[in-house]
């Protein structure tokens, strides 16, 4: 039987116009829809981004003031792992200026009379005026004239002479006698006072131990007998002068040349000043041999001639 033949499928029966318009407009639609919903995705992502910018910004600067603020404020309390300095014990600082020295006033006795004496209670007046050849205009004035005894060293005129004379003899018995401190002018005797004093300082003594023991050995500027020309320190000034010829020789025939040895062991209670062997007092010889055959001090024989 023979198979009918089949039809070839129509074609496509095209779109009328107005069909083609409505696929269009509808296509169209999705499209807009679609770019509407980028731009709002987009929006919002920039809009996200701008704020986590300006919230890192935001920690940044609060971190940078934050490092900022302790150099800012006074700090309250010190660290503990920083040791506190404690300030030194019963010192005086270097610069602290030294004791207050009394200021010179009239001797209270009459020195034609007595060999003048000086101590911490009786500076040395301001009518004694001590240098090189002065000439003297002013009866009310003591002046004493200075001398020459070597080794740099000078005294009062009558106490060169005698020292010169001793200093002789004593080479003539073979030991030698050297000056080593006669006058000192009364900056010398301030310097001296002040830096004994800060030596103690150093050493760890309070300000009332420095000041007592440096009074000890020396004598308040303004009341040594090295300011006025009559003092002489021989040879070294040490304890262990004791053990020498030349205190030996002194202590035999000091006395003949008009001198005294000033400051004994046992006499610093009446003195005030520790013993010093190196340390000899001219008083002329007269005096010197009263003084030393009665075993007295000078402060003892002054008090003696002014009782009369």
């Amino acid at each position: 039987m023979a198979q009918p033949q089949r039809r070839p499928p129509a074609a496509p029966r095209p779109q009328a116009p107005s069909q083609r318009h409505l696929y269009n407009s509808g296509v169209s639609r999705k499209q807009r829809k679609r770019a509407r919903r980028r731009k709002q995705v987009i929006g919002i992502v920039v809009m996200l981004v701008a704020v986590a910018v300006l919230f890192v910004i935001a920690l940044l600067i609060t971190g940078a003031n934050g490092a900022q603020a302790p150099s800012e404020a006074p700090s309250v309390a010190q660290p503990a792992s920083q040791p506190a300095v404690a300030p030194p014990v019963s010192m005086a600082p270097a610069s602290q200026a030294p004791p207050p020295v009394p200021q010179r006033a009239s001797t209270p006795y009459d020195e034609a009379a007595t060999p003048p004496l000086y101590n911490y209670q009786n500076p040395i007046p301001d009518t004694v005026k001590v240098g090189w050849g002065q000439a003297e205009t002013d009866p009310d004035i003591t002046y004493v004239n200075l001398v020459d005894i070597g080794n740099g060293q000078q005294m009062e005129t009558r106490a060169a002479a005698a020292f010169t004379a001793m200093q002789k003899a004593a080479a003539a018995d073979g030991v030698e006698l050297t000056p080593v401190s006669g006058y000192r002018t009364h900056q010398q005797q301030t310097n001296n006072y002040n830096a004994a004093i800060q030596r103690y300082r150093d050493q760890g003594y309070s300000e009332a131990e420095a000041l007592a023991r440096t009074q000890r050995y020396y004598a308040i500027p303004g009341t040594s007998e090295h300011e006025a020309g009559l003092a002489i320190d021989i040879n070294w000034v040490d304890d262990g002068f004791a053990q020498t010829a030349a205190y030996t020789w002194l202590q035999e025939h000091c006395t003949e040349y008009g001198f005294i040895y000033r400051y004994q062991a046992d006499t610093e209670d009446i003195t005030h000043i520790a013993w010093e062997p190196w340390h000899y007092r001219y008083v002329g010889a007269n005096h010197a041999e009263a003084i030393t055959g009665k075993g007295i001090t000078l402060e003892e024989y002054i008090a003696e001639m002014q009782m009369g």
